[in-house]
Formats: C-alpha cells, structure tokens, sequence
C-alpha cells in the first residue's frame, strides 16, 4: 500500500502507479480522500457556491486572478486567463474553462479556490484580505504564486488523521513527508514528520528529520531510512 498527499489530484495514480486495491490518495491539500484504484471516497470537504462567489469577488476586489476547481475541471473567470492557470491545466492534465461566475449553478460544489498572480502583486494583495476570511476558510500558500482556499476543517494534517483511522492506524505508525506550508499539518500530525531538504524553514523546524531535497531523491531516501 502507498498513499500521497498532494494538492494536485490528476497526476497521482498514473505518476506514482497508484492503481491498485489499496492504494490511497490524498489531494486538494486534504479536501478529499480516494481509494485511487476504484475512485471511492474515504473523505470529502467542499466549498458551496456562495463561499466561491465570495472569494472570488473577493480576489477582484484585491486585484488578483482567482481560478476554482471541481473534481474534474479548472475553471476561471478572468478573460484575462493568468500564464500560472494555463501551467496548473496542463501540469495536472485538467480541462481548463473560461466561466463566469454567475454561470455555475447555484448547488455546485468545490475542492477548492485559488488566488494566482505573480509572487509580488500576491503578496501585496494578501495584506488586503479581511480577518473574516481567516475564520471562515483554511488559507494556505502552496506556491509563490497560489494562495489556496479550503473549507475550514480542510487540511493535510486532518486528512492524514482521517485515513489512518480508517485503515486501522495510529499516527505513530505514520510518516509524512513535505516541503511547503501547507504540509506543516501533516508534519506536525505524524507520528514521523519529515521535511524535504528544500523545505521552508518553517516546516524543517516541525520535522523530526530532514531528507534530502526533491531533485536528490529525498522521498525515496527517507521511506528507506524511516520507514523501511
């Protein structure tokens, strides 16, 4: 059995051979929980159509592109598509859509929304956002460039919880690896929490040990040292 936790839902089973009875996938920074072999779900958290139309009124208001996604499609919103929704659409493998917003249905669900512009214009435009968001959203820079939004019970370390449970393990016996904020809950969730070489410092300081970076094979290192 191998399970990842990964904000990128697309590229899991045939990237990592992910195919068979057993196998598990943790995506959408822990919105949704999946046998990979059949598609069932263990969890699922999603954001309604009112709280997409607020963030994304939202990221108008503070100047910056916004793109949402379901479980099988990108949408955005902006005529304006960014280069960083382009490069999410063909890194992942999902269709990408123009749709305005007042197009959806108003009982859709989603895994998530997203806030993407250049590092610079990002950053000065999360200073803007407002308190409330905070409380009502798990908000978490996954890149320079993305600021994801979640439903507020969403995140790695929640749904690294819920799968161990659900196969029958305690967190002692799991170890997780990560590099960027939003694996700091799965980190600190583990009973073994791992950060990449190349890891935010942050997330190095809540690891009980460092690998070696992404392009010197450090999850391959560490499942050898740690957990074999």
């Amino acid at each position: 059995m191998f399970w990842a936790a990964t904000n990128r839902r697309e590229i899991v089973p045939t990237e990592l051979g992910l195919t068979e009875p057993g196998d598990f996938a943790i995506s959408y920074n822990g919105a949704l929980v999946q046998h990979t072999d059949t598609g069932k779900t263990v969890l699922s958290e999603s954001l309604s159509y009112a709280e997409y139309r607020s963030i994304e009124e939202l990221a108008r208001t503070i100047g910056v592109h916004a793109q949402v996604l379901d479980d099988a499609h990108l949408y955005t919103a902006n005529a304006d598509i960014s280069r960083y929704t382009v490069r999410e659409s063909y890194l992942v493998n999902m269709p990408l859509f123009y749709r305005h917003a007042d197009d959806f249905p108003t009982d859709k669900q989603f895994a998530k929304v997203m806030l993407i512009d250049e590092p610079t214009v990002l950053d000065a435009a999360i200073k803007h956002i407002p308190d409330e968001f905070y409380r009502d959203f798990y908000i978490v820079k996954s890149e320079p460039f993305f600021l994801e939004f979640m439903a507020a019970k969403v995140n790695k370390g929640n749904a690294v919880t819920a799968l161990a449970e659900y196969l029958g393990y305690s967190m002692d016996e799991v170890m997780a690896i990560g590099d960027q904020g939003n694996d700091l809950p799965m980190i600190k969730a583990a009973g073994t929490g791992v950060a990449m070489g190349n890891a935010l410092p942050e997330v190095k300081a809540a690891a009980q040990h460092v690998t070696a970076t992404n392009v010197e094979d450090g999850v391959a290192k560490a499942i050898r040292e740690w957990a074999l």
